[in-house]
């Protein structure tokens, strides 16, 4: 059974026996490479076959400094074994459990695994661990302030158990225990679909400052939704399966959230990304950052309001944002819309010897060379026999014709208009 104990000898000091003697005499002696002297405060020993702790003593020693342990991918089963680990690495504040399945995990007596005051951040993404597995280990790491529980195929939140009351009435208040120390939760790719059921991580983290939700199914934010996260100040919800306005409107009522991170969802997808933005800082009067994107200034915030107001304002049943910033802002004009493409399709009089030849309409995005070969049949010389003049006939009579003398040239970079003049001279 491959054990921890084992890969940390086998990766950081190579700890098998030599070679047999080959009768060689001559011998060059020289210190064996990557052998070091203790193991790094970042022990990462990942997709190793690892199942179990292994030898205490070798633990105890090589463990003793390490600050951050990453052991995922590999084959932990018994929780009792992530004991061992923990047990003889006192200094440890992250530890990294993700991807060792922990689905059939027993949970051992609360005696036989260690109080692990140390640890701050656990991460236990893809373990398939049970709610009553990830309660178990934070009521032995009480200083956890960061979790990851992503891909665990949560689609509900199984509440602690409060401990039983001691008092005579034996009445404990609440019916279930709250963890105050976690304030970030890493809670991604979970089929969970109920804001409802969201709203208990509020109820067992009230502390909770950050909570990601991203690609979880949700549709719905109710208007309270917020009401069980007091403290949050940073959510992400992108590729979630919000499809109304008014759910991200309802973003609004968190108390404390200035912070989101909202892309890839289905009633924004339509829209160009300025507009997306807009249209969420304009929902959104708290919020300072968007989508990890620089500080919303007021000029920014004020530009989104006024855009969102002209992007409803003809429609028959605007949102309820719309009437909120049109009393704030008060009547918003309409942008004028100025393009500055040129005319695709333009008509030019042609002349020849100083003779009107004909009227022709042109593409301004061909070249002077195609011009003159659209011109060859209609005046009756050879392309490269004529020599051409642009006359823009809106211009000073004084300043002349422009010789076109570019044959890749675009004629719309002419600046042609309408009824301008193109002369044609004969070359010698």
């Amino acid at each position: 059974m491959p054990t921890l104990a084992e890969a940390i000898c086998n990766k950081y000091f190579n700890e098998t026996e030599d070679e047999p003697s080959t009768g060689v005499e001559f011998v060059v002696y020289a210190p064996k490479s990557g052998i070091l002297q203790c193991v790094p405060h970042l022990l990462v020993i990942t997709s190793s076959e690892i199942e179990a702790a292994g030898d205490p003593e070798i633990l105890q020693k090589h463990l003793l400094s390490v600050r951050e342990i990453d052991i995922s991918r590999n084959k932990l089963q018994d929780l009792q074994e992530v004991g061992k680990i923990l047990e003889y690495a006192p200094k440890a504040v992250h530890f990294n459990l993700g991807f060792n399945d922990l689905s059939s995990s027993s949970i051992p007596a609360s005696s036989q695994f260690p109080v692990v005051d140390s640890l701050t951040c656990l991460i236990l993404v893809g373990t398939n661990i049970k709610w009553q597995t990830v309660w178990f280990l934070l009521q032995h790491a009480k200083n956890i302030s960061e979790l990851h529980l992503s891909l665990n195929g949560f689609d509900q939140i199984q509440l602690c158990d409060a401990e039983p009351s001691n008092d005579s009435a034996g009445s404990s208040g609440a019916s279930y225990k709250t963890f105050e120390s976690v304030k970030k939760l890493m809670f991604d790719d979970n089929p969970i679909s109920s804001w409802e059921e969201i709203s208990k991580l509020g109820d067992v983290f009230p502390s909770l400052e950050h909570l990601s939700l991203t690609s979880c199914p949700l549709v719905k934010i109710p208007q309270d939704g917020g009401s069980k996260f007091k403290a949050l100040t940073t959510l992400w919800l992108s590729n979630c399966l919000i499809s109304d306005m008014v759910d991200v409107e309802n973003l609004k009522y968190f108390p404390l959230l200035t912070d989101i991170r909202i892309t890839g969802v289905p009633f924004l997808k339509d829209l160009p990304d300025e507009t997306r933005r807009q249209q969420l800082i304009a929902l959104l009067p708290t919020i300072q950052t968007l989508n990890r994107g620089q500080h919303i200034t007021e000029d920014e915030r004020e530009t989104a309001e006024r855009n969102f107001i002209r992007y409803y304002m003809d429609q028959s049943d605007p949102p309820n944002r719309y009437h909120e910033l049109s009393k704030e802002h008060g009547e918003v004009q309409k942008l004028v819309e100025i393009s500055l493409k040129p005319d695709r399709k333009i008509k030019l009089v042609i002349f020849l010897d100083d003779k009107e030849a004909a009227r022709i309409t042109v593409d301004t995005t061909k070249t002077m060379r195609d011009l003159r070969a659209m011109l060859e049949p209609i005046v009756g010389i050879r392309a490269f026999k004529m020599d051409l003049y642009y006359w823009d006939v809106g211009m000073d009579v004084n300043c002349g014709m422009e010789k076109m003398t570019f044959p890749n040239r675009k004629l719309y970079m002419y600046r042609m208009q309408n009824n301008d003049e193109i002369h044609i001279q004969r070359r010698s």
